[in-house]
């Protein structure tokens, strides 16, 4: 009989202590907090982004063809970093006792090292890459076409009647240096940066 009441017969006292409005069969959990939700959020970014480097360190033993810098990970401090190698540190699960497995678990995949194509070695945990980046096979092929362009001389006007741009480290190093003493020593300590 107390199971009757406690299922069906005294059901209209239970109905509305807790129950979720979507009929949640889990009737007297309480509503996450903002904290709680936010540390679920970021568990939630850390797979996503675990499960995107390891496919990635996958996809460039398969194609290493494919990482000449189009896939990149952007990090919390702005840093674009172009993946040339990806692997990750840690990528298995260590036999042992219950709490030796659960530990192993918990960190594997969860720091990767990225070389990238220019020869750079970066060791970065999951929590402090912000984003991925890539780059469109249609873009590569107009950087490849603007590169080409501008190798065949400083300037030259393509068939769109734009001049030819420098792109990526080429951009960099094609930017006037002032001479030592100009700009009063501007460039020590910080100095204002230009733009175009």
């Amino acid at each position: 009989m107390r199971e009757s009441t406690h299922a069906g017969g005294n059901a209209g006292s239970h109905a509305g202590a807790g129950a979720h409005p979507n009929g949640h069969p889990h009737a007297h959990t309480h509503s996450l907090t903002a904290t709680e939700v936010l540390r679920t959020r970021e568990l939630y970014w850390h797979n996503v982004v675990r499960e995107m480097l390891n496919g990635l360190s996958v996809l460039c033993q398969q194609q290493p063809e494919m990482f000449d810098g189009r896939f990149a990970v952007l990090t919390h401090a702005g840093e674009r970093i172009a993946i040339g190698r990806i692997f990750p540190l840690f990528a298995c699960s260590i036999p042992g006792s219950a709490w030796e497995r659960e530990a192993s678990i918990a960190v594997q995949c969860t720091i990767f090292r990225v070389i990238t194509p220019d020869g750079e070695v970066f060791t970065l945990p999951v929590h402090e890459v912000r984003g991925m980046h890539s780059l469109t096979p249609e873009l590569i092929e107009q950087l490849q076409k603007l590169a080409e362009a501008q190798q065949g001389g400083d300037g030259e006007v393509s068939s769109s009647g734009l001049t030819a741009r420098p792109f990526g480290l080429a951009a960099f190093t094609a930017l006037p240096r002032p001479a030592n003493g100009e700009n009063g020593g501007a460039d020590a300590g910080g100095g204002s940066a230009t733009s175009d």
